[in-house]
């Protein structure tokens, strides 16, 4: 039998490992060019819509949350394996098997850009038959859309950047290319790269909605956050200020 101290030292020990993992500081993954709703900027530092919801979320529970801007493939990589949350995650049944997911943070609308002179009437995914649509790699824009590429409706060339997409659609190799937050998020895009600010009147957003995608905080259910993200969710319920694109 052991001793009272030693025993004492067992239950301690238990206890710390059944701490949950949000009990040191908790690190969530965002994309680092994807703005205006995350993005990194120049000194490294994660931005966003995003970024605005997690630093709420530091002042309403006082808990520090260390961020981590990277490219959305790491992000989601990281994610799957545990290393820590992804924010920015939109909802699909693939993605609802493997995270726990927070409340809606930010409704965000996607749209396409396509060249000057060269739009199309867009209404639904049917209207996209045979053409060639520049997407960012690793990110899905909902199980419609995942589905029409399957079904080969419509080719998906992806990129790693905005800028990389654009730059494809500017020398005529995308038929369109997808945008966040429309003329918003174009317009972040093109500030962000000399050659494509030199012809930003070469591009035009389609007016129709590609998708309208709401975007969450979500950790792999293997690291049960669901303690943490209840109290992310109460911190998105106290936020007076609405989360919007600063322009």
């Amino acid at each position: 039998m052991l001793r009272a101290p030693q025993w004492t030292c067992v239950f301690w020990l238990c206890c710390l490992l059944g701490t949950p993992s949000y009990a040191a500081e908790v690190i969530i993954y965002g994309d680092d060019d994807y703005p205006p709703i995350m993005y990194k900027d120049q000194q490294g530092q994660a931005q966003g819509v995003m970024t605005d919801a997690v630093r709420h979320f530091e002042e309403f529970s006082g808990k520090k949350v260390q961020q981590e801007p990277t490219s959305w493939r790491r992000a989601y990589e990281y994610a799957t394996r545990g290393k820590g949350g992804i924010i920015g995650l939109s909802k699909t049944k693939e993605r609802l098997a493997i995270f726990d997911y927070s409340d809606v943070i930010f409704e965000d609308n996607i749209y396409l850009a396509v060249r000057r002179g060269k739009t199309f009437d867009f209404k639904t995914l049917n209207d996209l038959k045979g053409k060639l649509i520049g997407v960012h790699l690793g990110a899905s824009y909902g199980d419609s859309f995942d589905s029409a590429i399957k079904e080969g409706l419509f080719i998906a060339d992806t990129s790693t950047t905005d800028v990389i997409r654009l730059r494809k659609l500017l020398r005529g190799r995308l038929d369109a290319a997808v945008v966040t937050h429309g003329q918003i998020g174009l317009d972040a895009i093109l500030k962000t790269d000399a050659e494509l600010l030199a012809n930003k009147n070469e591009f035009v957003v389609l007016a129709t909605p590609l998708v309208r995608d709401p975007l969450y905080l979500g950790f792999a259910k293997s690291m049960k956050m669901t303690t943490f993200l209840n109290e992310f969710n109460q911190s998105l319920k106290a936020n007076k200020t609405p989360l919007m694109v600063k322009k």
